[in-house]
């Protein structure tokens, strides 16, 4: 049970700060749909998500892991399928200009969006479960 709650949090502060960064991640009302999306991502994960990767673990062998983006972005579908208040959209990245790195301006579509709001929900949601995870 710890295990899921832990799953839950840990995917509210990644949907939450992913919100923060792309317009294209938004949701509807109050926290509650913010925490059912935290709640459906967290059970989507913890039980359909390791059945698509051992499905798919050829795929993602021959692509060198990148077909997990593709998972992803099909389990934030679930959520959006099983949360109507939680939406992702098509949105414009106006781009970023650090000096010697240059990204362009461009626009994503709502397929390209659920691969880039997937993969970054992921690395921020990797990123805090290494800061709590105890030994």
């Amino acid at each position: 049970m710890k295990f899921l709650i832990r799953h839950v949090l840990v995917n509210l502060l990644g949907i939450y700060l992913t919100s923060l960064v792309v317009t294209g991640l938004s949701w509807r009302g109050d926290l509650k749909a913010l925490l059912l999306a935290a709640a459906a991502l967290g059970l989507i994960n913890v039980t359909v998500r390791p059945v698509v990767k051992l499905i798919t673990l050829p795929l993602n062998i021959a692509t060198l892991g990148l077909f997990t983006l593709v998972i992803n972005a099909l389990m934030l579908y679930l959520v959006t399928i099983l949360v109507p208040a939680f939406t992702v959209t098509d949105f414009y990245f106006s781009g970023l200009n650090l000096g010697l790195i240059i990204i362009p301006s461009l626009s994503v579509a709502r397929l390209w969006s659920f691969v880039v709001i997937a993969g970054i929900i992921s690395v921020i949601s990797t990123f805090v479960n290494w800061l709590v995870h105890k030994d």
